[in-house]
């Protein structure tokens, strides 16, 4: 697409998350999203768990 004029800024290239074949969609340090600025969100909270009291 982008020689074709369209998405002339995007990128396509692996994000290099740490392990997605089992769930882990972590970036490693290395990868190109944090280079980019994106900010890995904290994910240990998400989703169904028990509350500790």
């Amino acid at each position: 697409m982008q020689r074709e004029g369209a998405d002339a800024h995007s990128l396509a290239i692996d994000p290099m998350f740490v392990d997605p074949e089992n769930g882990d969609f972590r970036f490693k340090p290395d990868s190109p999203a944090l280079k980019l600025g994106i900010v890995p969100l904290d994910l240990s909270k998400v989703g169904l768990r028990i509350d500790e009291k």
